[in-house]
C-alpha cells in the first residue's frame, strides 16, 4: 500500500482518478463500493477455486458490508452499487451517473446478511 499511496502523491492532479481493489477507499476521498449477493459470489470463487477457508472469509466481509463500512469511515462520500443483477455496462453506466453528480446511492440499501445465512 505504501507504494500506491507514494504512485498518487506523484499524480497530484485535480483530475477524477479512478482506483479499483479492495484498499482503493484508503487513498480517496470518495468510494464507490460495488457489491454482489455472497451467494453470487460464492460461486464465482468456487469456479476459481478458491479453498473454502478463503471463500468464507470473503463471504463474511461481504455481507457484513467490511468493505462499505471502512469506506464510510475513511472517506468524505460513499456510494454503493448492488452489481447483482446487472452487467458490466449497467454497473459503468451507474457509476458514471455517481462521478456526474446524477445520482446518489448512498451506504445502506443493500444488506447480504440474510442472503449469507440462507446460503449456509
Amino acid at each position: 500500500m505504501d507504494g500506491l499511496a507514494k504512485r498518487l502523491k506523484e499524480l497530484d492532479t485535480e483530475e477524477i482518478t479512478i482506483l479499483e481493489g479492495h484498499f482503493s477507499h484508503h487513498f480517496a476521498s470518495w468510494a464507490i463500493v460495488l457489491r454482489l449477493a455472497p451467494s453470487r459470489l460464492e460461486k464465482r470463487f468456487e469456479a476459481r477455486g478458491y479453498s473454502s477457508k478463503k471463500t468464507r472469509e470473503n463471504l463474511e466481509a461481504e455481507a457484513l458490508g467490511i468493505v462499505l463500512s471502512e469506506a464510510a469511515e475513511i472517506c468524505g462520500q460513499v456510494d454503493e452499487i448492488d452489481t447483482t443483477d446487472k452487467n458490466p455496462q449497467e454497473v459503468a453506466d451507474l457509476v458514471m451517473r455517481i462521478i456526474k453528480r446524477d445520482l446518489m446511492l448512498p451506504p445502506g440499501q443493500v444488506d447480504w446478511l440474510m442472503d449469507f445465512f440462507d446460503s449456509e
